[in-house]
């Protein structure tokens, strides 16, 4: 009687186990060689399972790149979010926020996933779903949390200005992401929109 009991729970966690087995194996696939050249026939074979056991949890090679990406997603907004909140105050936590987005997105793994084959895999509007919660919520708070305060110049709105310093993030990031060198690109525009970030603040 006690051993049905206990079965069930050893079943979710025999599953959980692979499926952390799995995301761990397909963030390194995914991240150094790209979508197209992974095969889940590979995945399975670097996890030691079965391809029926890939589709059992994922369903598909994309089901899987996505739950990758959310992950991977998740984590880096904990980590801006640490930094942000280690901040002086809000316009200082955007600050550090963007360079700390800008160090996460320098590494190729992470880069290649949530940059390069994030939009092109999951389409662009479901690229930016799968970014929410993101950087849109992080950068309004900040702001309004400026604008409490009177940090803003006169007649900037924190809703508004969010908008457009998401935008600037984004396409900023997607610059880093396919340039040549994305350790220089990553510094120079750092200093541009940490230069704009505090143009914001009222002299």
């Amino acid at each position: 009687m006690s051993t049905r009991r206990r079965r069930p729970g050893r079943l979710a966690e025999r599953s959980e186990a692979s499926i952390e087995t799995l995301w761990g194996v397909a963030r390194v696939a995914f991240g150094a060689e790209g979508y197209a050249r992974v095969s889940l026939d590979g995945i399975a074979a670097a996890a030691a399972m079965t391809k029926g056991a890939v589709y059992h949890h994922f369903g598909s090679k994309e089901a899987l790149f996505e739950e990758v990406f959310r992950r991977e997603h998740r984590a880096t907004i904990a980590r801006v979010g640490r930094e942000n909140r280690a901040a002086r105050d809000p316009l200082a936590a955007i600050v550090k926020g963007v360079r700390t987005y800008f160090d996460v997105i320098a590494d190729p793994i992470a880069r290649r996933i949530l940059l390069q084959d994030g939009p092109s895999v999951l389409g662009w509007e479901r690229w930016r779903r799968c970014e929410e919660p993101g950087f849109g919520q992080m950068l309004e708070a900040s702001l309004t949390a400026a604008a409490k305060a009177e940090m803003l110049r006169d007649g900037l709105r924190a809703t508004e200005t969010a908008v457009l310093l998401l935008g600037a993030v984004t396409e900023a990031a997607l610059t880093i992401a396919h340039a040549a060198d994305p350790a220089a690109a990553t510094r120079r525009l750092g200093r541009e929109l940490a230069a704009h970030v505090e143009a914001l603040r009222r002299s």
